[in-house]
């Protein structure tokens, strides 16, 4: 038997800790259970009804009680501000609930065999059976488990403790626990360098394996901090830390990751951060640069702390990993130089040349991610005008939500617009990297060498980076479309042939009512199919069009208030008979209700999302893509059916104008909804044409941008009206029409 254990504050139950746990629920063998310990008020219990989740509050435990009563100014506060590795509140959560689930089990009849403790900010993404996970643990037939099983990091000298797993099976495990608590309880852990859960659990792990007890590392080759990518649970779980942490839901993707690729892309060798912290970052772009390169040079600007003397500790995990490189290959050579200050004094020594050559500082690349306040960054970008490349950390965008940081506070979004030499490009690099509260950060640029071309990904068009999420919870439309499929009796289930007929996709922006003319003439022609969204069947019909099909999508009831301020009901007034209503299995089984009661035409197709990716009910069944509106799904329905010409209408990613009560509507819901957006190329007329829009509306956006960036995607579009996703087709680079094969023959 297995069980899991968890813990967290009851702050984060809707930013993280409820998606862990029902991320757990679907995908975990029905044979596992998890323990959650919570702090705060009552859990809400009636969020989740499963037997397999158990909720302990952390303040019926009365060591950890007495640990914060008696240690209550650990709490990391310095003289020089907060100090998380100096915080053992905060980090005494876990020991003391692995703790407490640990003995209890010792004394039980059949007591589980593995306790494994999992960080409440991790999600599960795939089925985890119990052998795999077994196999993982280092389960052999002929062979005693190990005792401990953990992560390791060789970056830096502790563990990641966001996974653990303690065997019940021998007594080594039981002395390990129990010296694990005590230190917190005497309080001998104050006499260790950091006071997080982490540092403390390395030092004691390799004491006991010193007098016996066993260990399995996971991720013996793990060159950074993320030690979860560098195991075997990388296929199952994703573990997101400090800002990162979940506050939407769903995989993220590493922006640091985006660091390397550029790199790598320009061969870059020389190399300069400012915000070296404890050097793993510079370790990881070091490795980048090996990738076409035997010598690299890396300088780290940090204030340094002096409480911890990390400035030593960073020079040795630097040292030690630039002997690993030679001794991997003996023409691998890494230096470095590390400069401690403030970097607004520290960054004037690049004007010292007698000092930068000395020191081997001749940066090609330079990434700021210091001190995040406007002044400081306008000051480390005006010592770093002469780098070929910059990159900025922190630069912040709205979520799925439309939640963002107010952006007029944070440094790097303010410095970074300043920026608006027109000898220089710059652009965002697109991430999906979540943070508490609401909200994006990805990775911006400036380039000063006008030899080197764009990174991949890169953007000067849509400069904000939305992550999709579905709007209903996954139970929810799952539901949907178990009942649709019993409801609705005819699907598209297979892929059509190719053929030469049109069509004509009429979306809801606002440019459509300027086409009713060129919609008559192609509805008029004999090759054409016309295909509308729920909110512009009303306006075809009105024009005397009635279109061939209508796609819905939404997942939400049929009372509620659509994305364009409309009553869904009142969308389906008219039902001609000759429409073909496509409907996804997810939709709403109140709009799927109104349409049989109304005879219309309906024919089911399945709708690839997040809440179905790996739903039984749909294994093995074609699931069709597009994006995360009916209008783009419509595009890919319609490639599904065989059609190769379309023609977008309305398909507009922004508003005709700034809502009046914009301000006002954001006051209200607490975040941002309404925003800007500039598209184009500093080198063309029309770079600082701006777009009224919103998260949902950007999104659709990004998925047209994506779709025509895609050279599989065979598809020839006319695109009319003047808008944002119009903009963002003119200047995509991409053909908009294919060649005729006499072109590509006789040219």
């Amino acid at each position: 038997m297995i069980t899991v254990i968890t813990s967290f504050n009851m702050k984060a139950w809707d930013l993280y800790a409820k998606k862990m746990v029902t991320s757990f629920i679907e995908y975990w063998d029905k044979n596992i259970k998890l323990i959650v310990y919570y702090d705060g008020p009552e859990i809400p219990h009636k969020d989740l009804k499963n037997n397999r989740i158990e909720f302990r509050s952390l303040n019926d435990n009365q060591d950890i009680k007495t640990f914060r009563e008696t240690y209550k100014d650990k709490n990391g506060q310095t003289k020089e501000g907060y100090n998380y590795r100096l915080d053992a509140l905060k980090f005494s959560w876990k020991v003391f609930a692995l703790a407490d689930y640990f003995f209890e089990c010792t004394d039980l009849e059949t007591p589980p065999d593995w306790i494994l403790w999992l960080d409440s900010d991790t999600i599960t993404l795939n089925p985890l059976s119990e052998e795999t996970l077994r196999d993982m643990l280092g389960e052999k037939k002929d062979k005693d488990p190990p005792d401990v099983v953990h992560l390791g990091r060789t970056a830096i000298d502790y563990s990641e403790t966001g996974f653990l797993a303690l065997s019940l099976q021998y007594t080594k495990s039981t002395e390990f626990v129990l010296d694990w608590k005590g230190l917190y309880t005497s309080g001998e852990l104050f006499g260790y360098r950091e006071w997080t859960d982490a540092f403390v659990f390395t030092r004691l792990l390799h004491l006991h394996e010193a007098h016996g007890l066993t260990s399995h590392n996971l991720s013996p080759n793990c060159k950074d901090l993320n030690a979860f990518s560098s195991s075997p649970l990388r296929e199952y779980l994703k573990h997101f830390k400090g800002p990162t942490k979940m506050a939407a839901g769903g995989p993220t993707v590493d922006r640091f990751g985006v660091l390397s690729q550029m790199i790598k892309q320009y061969s870059f060798s020389n190399l300069l951060e400012i915000g070296t912290w404890d050097g793993s970052r510079a370790i990881q772009l070091a490795e980048a640069a090996f990738e076409n390169n035997n010598v690299v040079h890396y300088t780290g600007f940090d204030l340094f702390d002096e409480v911890l003397n990390k400035e030593e500790d960073v020079k040795k995990v630097l040292t030690s990993f630039a002997e690993k490189k030679q001794k991997e290959n003996n023409k691998k050579i890494f230096t470095f130089c590390l400069i401690r200050g403030d970097s607004k004094e520290t960054l004037k020594v690049l004007k010292n040349k007698d000092y930068c050559k000395i020191h081997n500082i001749n940066p090609q690349f330079a990434f700021i991610s210091g001190n995040n306040t406007i002044e400081h960054i306008q000051s480390d970008y005006k010592y770093l005008k002469n780098i070929s490349f910059i990159a900025f950390d922190n630069i912040y965008g709205a979520d799925a939500d439309d939640k963002r940081p107010d952006i007029q506070t944070l440094g790097a979004n303010v410095a970074f617009d300043n920026i608006s030499d027109k000898k220089f490009r710059k652009g965002i690099v697109p991430s999906s990297d979540p943070i508490i509260g609401g909200g994006i950060v990805g990775i911006g640029f400036v380039i000063h060498d006008k030899r080197l071309a764009d990174p991949p990904e890169a953007s000067n068009k849509v400069p904000v980076k939305v992550v999709p999420k579905d709007c209903m919870p996954d139970e929810y439309i799952q539901n949907n479309v178990v009942e649709n499929k019993k409801r609705i009796k005819k699907w598209i289930l297979e892929k059509a042939t190719a053929h030469g007929d049109q069509l004509v996709v009429i979306s809801g922006g606002p440019t459509v009512y300027g086409f009713v003319d060129k919609i008559k003439e192609l509805y008029k022609q004999e090759n054409t199919k016309v295909i509308c969204v729920k909110h512009s069947l009303p306006f075809l019909l009105k024009n005397g069009i009635i279109p061939w099909a209508c796609i819905i999508l939404d997942p939400r009831p049929i009372d509620g208030i659509s994305t364009h301020g409309v009553i869904r009901k009142t969308l389906f007034k008219r039902i001609p008979k000759k429409t073909k209503f496509l409907v996804a299995s997810m939709t709403d089984l109140s709009v799927v209700k109104l349409l049989k009661k109304k005879k219309a035409n309906i024919i089911g197709w399945h709708a690839y999302s997040d809440a179905i990716r790996n739903f039984h009910e749909l294994k093995d069944t074609m699931l069709v893509t597009g994006g995360t509106c009916s209008a783009m799904r419509a595009v890919g329905l319609g490639y599904t059916l065989g059609f190769r010409t379309v023609h977008l209408f309305g398909m507009d990613g922004c508003l005709d104008k700034e809502p009046e009560n914009a301000k006002e509507l954001d006051k209200m819901s607490g975040h941002q909804k309404y925003m800007q957006v500039a598209v184009g190329d500093d080198d063309k007329k029309g770079s600082d044409e701006k777009f009224w829009t919103t998260g949902e509306l950007l999104a659709m956006a990004q998925d047209f941008e994506q779709m025509v960036d895609r050279d599989d995607v065979d598809l020839t579009f006319q695109m009319y009206g003047d808008s944002l996703v119009s903009r963002i087709w003119e200047s995509s680079g991409v053909n908009k029409q294919r060649k005729t094969y006499q072109e590509i023959i006789n040219g």
